[in-house]
């Protein structure tokens, strides 16, 4: 009998050591990570949370949130003109991991991918290893902006979001794998190690070694960035594979209403249909029938920065637009015949719902909709800023062959912002240095510019990437020639995000290595051509997918 026990408990000890031996090799923590901004406007208290790259305002709720995510107040920004540029969504929420329970109540939730999952008893909190971690009261308001995910009991896998310690190594929890968190990376998500929960015989937390995506592009919906909290009001019925779009022109005028001004406008309106078609290759329509709506500004539109200068408060616009005209538009632009300061050449979206555009995450939870703050109560998808840029002065206008040039510049234009609601918004990660790269992005260019196709991307797709004529390629170098201006179309990967065409249309896309910068016309550069295949396109972008 005693030699029984003993081989027993030999068996037992080698399973148990496998299993650390196991648990041990895994991976190394690798960020699904991108930066973010902390801001506050000077007049009011609350935090906002903005990824890079996002035109969207997270509000904290309140203070325990921003805690819970390892913020200090001395990261926060303060900038008075934060709502002319940005729109504000929803919610941050708890940082996963985070305990949080109803004033009044014994039950204590672990928020975890979105929803707050009740804890069985304390004793299972205990067994998890969380008895030291701080629990946060909250408000029966934000606590009915969560979904409530299942009971955590003693026999559940640990959930993710977690952070475990086991004898001095620390380990992030994902679903069914685990990943070793470095030195290196503390500092980065601000986690602090002694909230780490210790890891206890018994519980199932045997996972096989993990497969981390390493060339996932994160976004604002991460789990380890700020994350909007879903909300429970009613969506409307948004379709991703939409063709037939309309869209509604304003003229924002201030004084007497210039007729060879709203001319042009309306030269742009009457073109634009024949352009969008032309532009998708004729499978898709934009519906510009509608009469241009001239709107008279007497200083109610817009107001005076320190400076003296104007900005136009462009959902004021909508608002007053929509006071009068049905909501029946997908998209809205505006022309002005004033300058103003901030945003103008410039899309704003509205509202998003496919996924592989750059704008949302793989999380069904995650929909970017903000119609209310514009008036609408649905249909509109984004609005499009012109300001006043090619009414004035954009080209000579003695004569019709000009006018016509000048109405095609304006229609070019008009794509490139309008493209924006499902293009331009591909980055490249490189899972070996851990960094972004954006070799179809004019960052690359050091421009400043953000959001749109490199002009050194060979293919075709309004204004960015007609910038030069790149076909003059040998082992030299390419000569840089600037193109007339011309019609311009959408390409084969932009009609993809678009959900017109399908990936294996693409093939692929070639782009100029390095970059090329400040170069005068007809001058050979020395540069590389290189080429995104299919496959990469497809990682970078990830699968186009509708979330309605």
């Amino acid at each position: 009998m005693f030699k029984k026990t003993v081989i027993f408990l030999i068996i037992v000890v080698l399973i148990f050591s496998a299993n650390f031996t196991q648990f041990s090799r895994a991976e190394y923590f690798n960020p699904y990570y991108i930066p973010g901004n902390l801001f506050k406007h000077p007049g009011g208290t609350t935090i906002y949370f903005a990824a890079d790259g996002e035109l969207v305002l997270h509000p904290f709720f309140n203070e325990d949130v921003f805690n819970s995510w390892g913020y200090s107040f001395d990261l926060v920004k303060t900038d008075q003109y934060l709502f002319n540029y940005y729109t504000v969504g929803s919610y941050v929420e708890f940082r996963d991991g985070s305990l949080v329970k109803r004033a009044g109540s014994s039950t204590i939730y672990f928020a975890s991918q979105g929803r707050l999952r009740p804890i069985f008893n304390w004793q299972t909190l205990e067994k998890f290893g969380w008895q030291n971690r701080k629990i946060y009261i909250i408000s029966d308001v934000e606590f009915f902006l969560y979904k409530i995910g299942s009971t955590i009991t003693e026999n559940s896998p640990r959930p993710a979001g977690d952070i475990v310690n086991y004898q001095g190594t620390y380990y992030y929890i994902y679903d069914n794998a685990k990943a070793q968190i470095t030195d290196y990376w503390w500092p980065t998500y601000r986690y602090d190690k002694s909230q780490a929960a210790s890891f206890y015989y018994g519980e199932n937390l045997y996972y096989s070694l993990p497969e981390l995506n390493l060339d996932y592009k994160p976004t604002a919906a991460d789990p380890l960035v700020p994350k909007g909290i879903p909300t429970k009001s009613s969506l409307p019925n948004i379709s991703c594979d939409e063709t037939d779009y309309k869209m509604a022109f304003i003229f924002l005028y201030q004084g007497s209403l210039n007729y060879t001004q709203q001319t042009r406008v309306n030269n742009v309106r009457s073109a634009f249909d024949d352009n969008f078609a032309y532009a998708t290759d004729y499978l898709a329509e934009m519906d510009t029938d509608r009469v241009l709506v001239t709107m008279s500004d007497s200083s109610d539109y817009y107001y005076y920065n320190n400076d003296g200068s104007k900005t136009m408060d462009f959902k004021k616009v909508m608002k007053k637009f929509y006071e009068s005209n049905t909501d029946d538009y997908d998209f809205v632009t505006i022309f002005t015949d004033f300058d103003y300061f901030g945003l103008y050449r410039h899309y704003q979206p509205v509202q998003s719902n496919v996924l592989g555009t750059g704008f949302i995450h793989q999380d069904t939870d995650y929909i970017y909709y903000n119609n209310s703050d514009y008036g609408s109560q649905g249909r509109l998808k984004g609005v499009i800023l012109m300001g006043y840029e090619g009414i004035t002065s954009l080209l000579d206008q003695d004569s019709v062959e000009n006018e016509t040039d000048n109405t095609r510049e304006l229609s070019n234009y008009l794509l490139e912002q309008l493209g924006h609601r499902w293009l331009a918004y591909v980055d490249f990660y490189d899972y070996q240095t851990g960094v972004f790269s954006d070799k179809l992005r004019s960052p690359s260019l050091n421009d400043g510019l953000t959001n749109h196709w490199s002009p050194m991307v060979i293919f075709d797709s309004p204004i960015r990437t007609s910038a030069y004529d790149l076909s003059d390629y040998n082992n030299q170098g390419v000569i840089v020639e600037e193109f007339p201006v011309r019609k311009l179309k959408y390409s084969m990967l932009d009609l993809y995000l678009m959900g017109l065409k399908p990936l294996s249309a693409v093939n692929y896309v070639k782009y100029i290595d390095p970059a090329i910068t400040n170069t005068p016309s007809s001058s050979r550069v020395p540069a590389t051509i290189k080429t995104v295949n299919t496959e990469q396109l497809q990682k970078a972008i990830g699968r186009r997918e509708c979330l309605l």
